[in-house]
C-alpha cells in the first residue's frame, strides 16, 4: 500500500489511493495495522484484502455504523491498489 508494485512492474502513486484519507500511504503491513485505519470505534471494523496467491496486502475495506437492531452495517468503498485491478 506504499506504491510498490504488487504483481507486475506497475508501480503507482500511493497518493492516488490514500490522498483523501488521514492515514497512509504505509511502508509496511505492520505500520498499516497500527494506524487509525484498523483502530476504529467499537461498532466499526476494518479488514485487509489479501491476494490469495501472493499473500500480499492489496487493499482494505471498512465497515461502520453497525446497527444490530436493524440488521444493518455501512460498507465504505474498498481501497484497492490500482495495479491489482481485475485480480
Amino acid at each position: 500500500m506504499s506504491g510498490v508494485s504488487a504483481f507486475e512492474n506497475n508501480p503507482y502513486d500511493p497518493n492516488e489511493v490514500w490522498g483523501f484519507l488521514e492515514d497512509g500511504p504505509f511502508e509496511s503491513v505492520e505500520e498499516m495495522t497500527h494506524s487509525t485505519v484498523f483502530n476504529r470505534k467499537i461498532n466499526d471494523g476494518a479488514f485487509a484484502i489479501i491476494h490469495g496467491v501472493t499473500d500480499q496486502v492489496i487493499g482494505m475495506i471498512h465497515l461502520c455504523n453497525d446497527d444490530p437492531s436493524n440488521l444493518s452495517v455501512q460498507l465504505e468503498p474498498p481501497i484497492i491498489t490500482p495495479n491489482s485491478s481485475g485480480t
